[in-house]
């Protein structure tokens, strides 16, 4: 009898033994289970892939066939809800940067920029964007603002005044360059950006190196943005004119070479998709490089 009693109790002991070790494994699958998930939710919201950076110029309120880089307002309104409908997140300048830095850009992530600073931006883009609190860059040619050009231009550009109002009212505006007067080809067809046949280097650097310092200055005097950005007239640009700029103080670059943006991408060779085309296809192709 009393080998009975004691082997009863080494059995109740190996009993909850066994019943602790269960227990035991269980939580440790679970907090497994759930960890993988917390790792699995983050790789689903970054996208270590990279982003689209968007390049549109003019937006037109007349629902006709546009030539040009000139955009119809219904398009443009179909591309942004698209990617409201779909999900896409917009980036700003600080945005870009911060997560170049953290290694992942999120998921299904865009840049929407705009070249030269046209009045339409404001009348047919900006009320769309606001819309959706989609974060866009704005790239002005500063020497055509109004009040600063020397002679009429076929567009009407926005004021100084205007790129404050849509900063401070909004909170979804950048602003960058597009040089002061840099935005040209001479008579014999040659970009304003590049040297010049007849210009010595010296020369070449100071004419460059003055109008990109120029156009920042004045723009963070106008604005209050610190202006670290620049978007090359035409997408043309050089070696040396890359190091002028970056001595001026600008950190970012962007081009009008096709390419998707990853976190190993050089500040100073950033690609943009140029949307000429109000055909969805064409806009789904461009997001579909990500």
């Amino acid at each position: 009898m009393k080998k009975w009693i004691f082997s009863g109790r080494i059995s109740k002991v190996n009993i909850f033994l066994v019943v602790g070790l269960l227990i035991i494994i269980f939580c440790t699958c679970v907090t497994k289970l759930e960890n993988g998930k917390v790792a699995a939710s983050t790789q689903e919201d970054e996208n270590p892939s990279g982003l689209i950076v968007l390049v549109y110029h003019g937006i037109s309120g007349e629902n006709k066939e546009l030539g040009g880089a000139l955009l119809k307002i219904e398009d443009f309104k179909q591309q942004m809800s698209y990617l409201h409908e779909n999900n896409y997140q917009t980036l700003g300048l600080k945005e870009f940067l911060a997560y170049r830095e953290k290694g992942a850009f999120p998921k299904k992530s865009v840049m929407i920029t705009f070249d030269d600073g046209y009045k339409n931006f404001m009348d047919f883009a900006y009320p769309v964007l606001k819309e959706y609190k989609f974060h866009s860059v704005i790239f002005p040619i500063v020497g055509l603002t109004p009040g600063l050009a020397k002679e009429d231009v076929w567009n009407e550009h926005l004021t100084f005044h205007d790129l404050r109002l849509m900063d401070a009212e909004s909170g979804l505006i950048d602003i960058g360059s597009h040089t002061y007067g840099l935005h040209y080809y001479d008579d014999k067809g040659q970009a304003a950006i590049n040297l010049r046949r007849d210009e010595s280097m010296a020369a070449y650097k100071a004419r460059v190196g003055k109008d990109l310092n120029v156009s920042k200055e004045l723009l963070e005097l106008e604005t209050g943005q610190n202006v670290i950005a620049l978007a090359w007239p035409y997408g043309v640009t050089n070696r040396t004119a890359v190091k002028v700029a970056k001595n001026m103080g600008y950190q970012m670059l962007f081009t009008l070479v096709k390419g998707v943006v990853t976190c190993d991408t050089p500040l100073e060779r950033i690609p943009r998709y140029a949307v000429n085309s109000g055909s969805m296809e064409e806009f789904k192709k461009i997001l579909a490089s990500m």
